[in-house]
């Protein structure tokens, strides 16, 4: 019984397996050897049999002949083109482990290019070569500097030397560093000057795992990465995150009119990573980006200035569904009073119906069927609406006497002209503020993300207001003198790109995500939005505090003579009362 599961691996190419040029069978038994040491690194290192195991046609018997009990549960997944790529990824979703054999570096290339773009594709998978056993190890850098191009770290070229001793290549691409035994070798046409190429003598040892299965990502030594960016100002990757892992970048700036730009380098590879944050809800494609998500918001800034509440402003508080139903009501009863009732009794039952809706008694007399039937109606309707009606009297008298500007609907009663960054366009739109053309032409799109010339305008003028990134904005405009509104606005995802397939996204993810989790991101919140915003509501309650004015007998005085007066006053009528009834009770005994 065969033990192994055999799964048969699709490409997405138009060749057959002829075409990628497999070594013929006069290759593979000269290369018994590199097949049998190729088993047993496979049964030191990889025996847990975690992730699939993904071989060219012709290395299918040599698997299956010489593969031990160990690793028996991985699949076997063979490079050919009989079934579809997704109905394989749907049963193994883990990327595989590459033993490819090849004959020259073009058949490879091919085979590469096609591998990349299948589902199957993941830069964590490591690749281990068999050169071909004719030309020894003569085409190992070239293998290596191959597999480096498609951003493969984790690589192995294994082939022949002189006496059949076989041989193990691999590369940094970083620095020149590299565990014991790995010995660097010199070559020619490296593709950058810290390339580095290494190699190893195969030792029959579960000990090659321990320098076979290293960390290249680990030491940089100020390894250069391309990163681009629409402002010249260093930001938190080029100030923090790269000096921590030893990095210096290289930089290429665009003005911000040509933001697009920055994407249309990551998509073509020119660039590794933009210094700036793009938000998350408009990716797009052929862009990689790192999987940690900060969250940005937007504040409102204006003059100082105070807006009193109109008597209009006030009466759109209440409820005019539940204002119309009681004036309906209450015209009701009064056509039913004059229908029924005599004049007086109409009266009546109309001042009942204001006692009732003022909490007060009822003095009508209830022998009357139609006051029996109005003080029904009026008990059920003030039990129904009584609340609502006090509810929305209560609203109106809480509302302050004036406000400042708050929200974009204040910005939008009161006429201002709204300066934005321009990745926020949509969101006012969806608003639905802002409809008419007239209402357009106060909305202002900006292109440059900081708010230095709209906060400037804003000193000068009393109609601007500015809507830009809380981070940027709050501690210059409170600088100014400019009102910051309490509430963040338009909150928004964030992400930082790359460009696709570059070989050090992991370990940068790993690293901003250590700088997030430290919290590092609530530090730089405090320092430039919650801490001013903070000192600010502390510096307004002060002044409010300043304006109280402690009572004390001095501004009583005119209290005190008031009272005193209307003292002395009643003593003066209560005299002239009791006065004028001595008068009366002796006029009448007399």
């Amino acid at each position: 019984m065969w033990p192994y599961k055999i799964i048969l691996f699709t490409l997405f190419m138009n060749v057959s397996c002829t075409n990628i040029g497999i070594s013929d069978s006069s290759s593979i038994a000269k290369s018994s050897i590199l097949y049998t040491d190729i088993i047993r690194i496979l049964e030191f290192c990889y025996a847990d049999g975690v992730n699939p195991i993904a071989v060219t046609p012709n290395l299918i018997n040599t698997i299956y002949q010489n593969l031990d009990a160990p690793i028996t549960t991985a699949p076997i997944l063979v490079l050919n083109n009989d079934i579809m790529t997704k109905e394989v990824q749907l049963y193994y979703p883990s990327y595989p482990l590459y033993i490819l054999s090849i004959d020259t570096t073009e058949q490879l290339n091919n085979l590469l290019a096609e591998l990349r773009s299948s589902p199957f594709w993941n830069l964590k998978s490591t690749i281990f070569v068999i050169g071909n056993p004719e030309k020894s190890c003569r085409d190992a850098a070239a293998i290596l500097k191959l597999l480096w191009r498609f951003d493969v770290l984790s690589s192995y070229v294994l082939c022949s030397e002189t006496g059949n001793q076989t041989m193990i290549y691999t590369l940094n691409p970083f620095t020149n560093r590299a565990p014991d035994p790995w010995t660097a070798i010199r070559t020619t046409n490296k593709p950058s000057a810290r390339w580095t190429l290494y190699h190893r003598f195969f030792v029959n040892d579960g000990k090659l795992c321990d320098s076979l299965i290293w960390d290249r990502t680990k030491f940089f030594d100020g390894y250069p990465v391309k990163i681009v960016n629409n402002r010249r100002e260093n930001g938190f990757v080029e100030r923090l995150i790269f000096p921590s892992m030893n990095i210096i970048p290289n930089f290429r700036y665009f003005q911000q009119s040509e933001s697009t730009l920055v994407i249309f380098n990551l998509k073509k590879g020119q660039q590794d990573v933009s210094g700036g944050l793009q938000n998350l809800a408009v990716l797009s494609e052929r862009v990689d980006f790192v999987p940690v998500i900060l969250e940005i918001s937007f504040v409102i800034v204006t003059q100082k200035r105070n807006f009193v509440s109109s008597f209009r402003e006030m009466v759109l508080q209440f409820d005019i569904s539940t204002f119309m139903a009681i004036v309906i009501v209450i015209l009701s009863f009064i056509v039913f009073l004059l229908t029924i009732n005599s004049v007086f009794e109409i009266g009546l039952g109309f001042l009942d119906l204001i006692n009732v809706f003022f909490n007060m008694e009822m003095d009508s007399p209830f022998h009357w069927l139609s006051i029996k039937i109005f003080f029904f109606i009026e008990i059920l309707f003030m039990f129904t609406f009584g609340a609502a009606i006090e509810g929305q009297f209560l609203t109106v008298l809480s509302l302050p006497q004036s406000y400042k500007v708050e929200s974009l609907k204040d910005l939008y009663t009161n006429r201002y002209h709204v300066y934005y960054f321009e990745n926020v366009h949509k969101k006012f739109i969806n608003e639905k503020l802002w409809v008419t053309d007239e209402d357009m032409t106060f909305l202002h799109m900006e292109l440059n993300k900081r708010p230095d010339r709209c906060l400037e305008s804003a000193v000068k003028d009393n109609t601007v207001a500015c809507v830009f990134q809380s981070d940027l904005t709050v501690k210059p405009a409170l600088e100014l003198n400019l009102h910051v509104s309490q509430e963040l606005i338009f909150k928004m995802n964030i992400v930082y790109l790359t460009r696709e397939g570059w070989a050090l996204k992991e370990r940068f993810y790993k690293r901003i995500l250590n700088f997030a989790e430290g919290g590092f991101k609530e530090k730089y919140d405090r320092e430039y939005i919650l801490g001013p915003l903070k000192k600010k509501n502390t510096k307004n309650r002060i002044k409010q505090f300043d304006k109280y004015h402690e009572v004390d007998e001095i501004d009583l005085e005119y209290i005190f003579i008031v009272v005193a007066f209307c003292q002395i006053l009643a003593v003066v009528v209560f005299g002239i009362e009791y006065l004028v009834a001595w008068l009366h009770r002796r006029r009448n005994f007399q």
